[in-house]
């Protein structure tokens, strides 16, 4: 038996454990520090729903017996092992480290289910109880989660019992990689939803102030959307990463460092590290490591985001307003608002973790 270790059950993690566990003469062990995946990209939703109902499923009941489940925090690896916290070492052929990012704290959830949704009610009773919430991040997470607040209070904000307040240090929402329509209908949404834009500005705190650029902003509540950072354990070979902490992978996903240790997702060195291409891209590792385990050529390969793509995304602002784009070989274009509400905004992909 070939042994196969995986580190993390995010979305990539946990596709490729459920794939790889189907194939004769493997091995699977997967190591998590959470008993359960959740849908990241649903977790605006989430903290107005205080559930993960539909957007998470415990591991057990997705791997059975199929696979060897630890229950722990890899804190380092080599070529030959994982070391785990708890566990100690966990010997492998074949490495697949799939840790993700580590998120802002409001994002970043507790490793079991219950606690989860414990974590959930606590953050809506602040946002709740707050009379000025501000969102620092104009990114995707921070519009999509200042969409959610803005429908869930829109009566609130209304009547200005409200306000939320959207921070973002580029001249516009979100990033380069959406076009400037897409940018501008997400702007005109999020002002139409009553929500306060400081644009162009860099966020500041001063003790309990908050300030965009030179100007205070009312706030009795923060979230930050910023920051985010490769979650990749500590390890000794040399190469592995980037000056950011990215683990550096050809297109294949297998390491620069170790041709038995492969990465994928927010772990990598790729500018875009987006869900939209989860099953091609998990086709493509899978298939890798089993021609690697059976000693033939890695023929798979995905063609590495640069920083001018603008690749295909929906943005939700809540569950009635969204924007979106389509990238083809002629270009990308946005698309309808009602397809991304439809396809997006109206559930958050509520259910998709079925599909593993």
């Amino acid at each position: 038996m070939t042994r196969i270790t995986i580190i993390g059950a995010g979305l990539y993690g946990a596709f490729a454990a459920k794939k790889l566990s189907k194939v004769p003469g493997l091995e699977i062990t997967l190591i998590s520090k959470k008993n359960y995946i959740n849908f990241v990209p649903s977790v605006p939703r989430n903290f107005v729903t205080q559930n993960l109902d539909g957007y998470s499923r415990t591991l057990e009941e997705i791997f059975g017996d199929s696979i060897t489940l630890i229950y722990d925090e890899a804190v380092s690896f080599d070529d030959k092992k994982v070391t785990t916290r708890k566990n100690g070492d966990v010997a492998f052929d074949v490495l697949i480290v799939a840790t993700g990012s580590i998120l802002s704290r409001e994002f970043e959830l507790p490793n079991t289910v219950d606690s989860a949704v414990e974590h959930f009610k606590k953050e809506f009773e602040q946002v709740e109880r707050a009379k000025n919430i501000t969102v620092i991040g104009g990114g995707i997470s921070g519009c999509e989660l200042v969409g959610e607040l803005a429908h869930k209070f829109k009566d609130e904000i209304a009547k200005g019992e409200k306000r939320i307040n959207l921070i973002h240090s580029n001249s516009n929402v979100l990033s380069d990689h959406e076009i400037n329509s897409v940018r501008q209908s997400v702007k005109s949404q999020l002002e139409g939803m009553n929500v306060k834009l400081y644009l162009g500005q860099k966020a500041t705190l001063d003790g309990d102030k908050v300030y965009a650029g030179s100007e205070e902003v009312p706030t009795d509540h923060i979230i930050w959307t910023t920051g985010v950072k490769p979650n990749t354990p500590d390890s000794p070979l040399e190469g592995l990463k980037n000056e950011k902490g990215e683990i550096k992978v050809k297109p294949t996903f297998q390491t620069v460092a170790s041709p038995n240790i492969f990465a994928i997702g927010d772990c990598v060195d790729f500018v875009i590290k987006a869900v939209a291409p989860l099953k091609k891209w998990n086709s493509v590792l899978v298939d890798n490591v089993i021609a690697y385990v059976q000693d033939k050529p890695l023929t798979k390969q995905v063609v590495p985001p640069t920083n001018t793509d603008k690749p295909t995304c929906g943005v939700s602002l809540g569950p009635e307003h969204a924007a979106g784009q389509i990238a083809t070989p002629f270009g990308t274009f946005s698309l309808p608002v009602f397809l991304i509400v439809q396809a997006k905004s109206k559930t958050m992909f509520k259910g998709r973790l079925s599909e593993i």
